[in-house]
């Protein structure tokens, strides 16, 4: 049990109501408590049923009341999401700026850093294959979701690689510019791999917190509507004085 601010659906509770001829809150208990003239605070009551259903059909059902160690489940859906800020903030981010400085001396720190983005990646699409037929459909949803965003970088890191073969080709072959060729690599390459990695931090570190929380976007279960629901979150308001 949480104490909070208000957010925007509590808002909208006061203001529903402030309609009525009188200020009261009718608790789930039935219990009719006057707010004329006080303070109203909410408390937020946050419990997560987790539901897996195995291959003979039995299901087992295990609730959380959002305090202590999380199940398994939540457990399983968030470390696909770390693993993929581990290659994002560590990797490209941290480990790419320190290569960068000894790249003078040491070349090899610099090229560890695609090689382990690529393994990475690798494993986070192929594991989330796996995850179809081994995982809950909560976890295999974030393993899905991982997936697309890992296919996606992959994308951008394939421009950077282009990028970097016509511009040594243009270097070698036509006696281009080296200033002309670094434009082009870092303009085609690296800007859409930096700008990439800022937009996928953001989206992970939320997609880690909605597993946290037992949520995952509603489009996933249009995309795999069988096994639903693995995770379903129960929310409360409750009036404090």
């Amino acid at each position: 049990e949480y104490i909070r601010k208000m957010n925007a659906d509590e808002k909208e509770v006061v203001r529903k109501i402030m309609k009525k001829d009188k200020n009261t809150w009718t608790t789930k208990e039935g219990e009719t408590i006057d707010l004329e003239g006080k303070d109203v605070e909410f408390m937020s009551e946050k419990k997560f049923k987790v539901v897996t259903i195995d291959d003979e059909g039995r299901k087992k059902v295990v609730e959380w009341e959002g305090e202590g160690e999380a199940p398994e489940e939540i457990k399983k859906a968030k470390q696909v999401h770390e693993l993929l800020l581990v290659n994002l903030v560590g990797n490209h981010i941290l480990c790419f700026v320190a290569a960068l400085g000894v790249a003078g001396s040491f070349w090899q720190p610099l090229l560890a850093v695609p090689v382990f983005s690529l393994s990475v990646l690798a494993y986070i699409i192929f594991r989330a294959r796996a995850a179809k037929r081994k995982d809950s459909w909560f976890v295999m949803c974030h393993w899905q979701l991982a997936a697309q965003r890992s296919r996606f970088f992959l994308i951008v890191l394939s421009l950077l690689l282009v990028a970097c073969v016509i511009g040594w080709v243009a270097y070698s072959q036509y006696q281009v510019g080296k200033i002309m060729v670094l434009a082009l690599i870092g303009g085609v390459g690296l800007l859409p791999v930096l700008v990439s990695v800022l937009i996928l931090i953001i989206a992970e570190s939320d997609a880690l917190h909605q597993a946290s929380q037992g949520k995952i976007s509603d489009r996933f279960t249009q995309l795999f509507p069988d096994g639903i629901p693995a995770i379903i979150p129960e929310a409360e308001a409750v009036h404090q004085e």
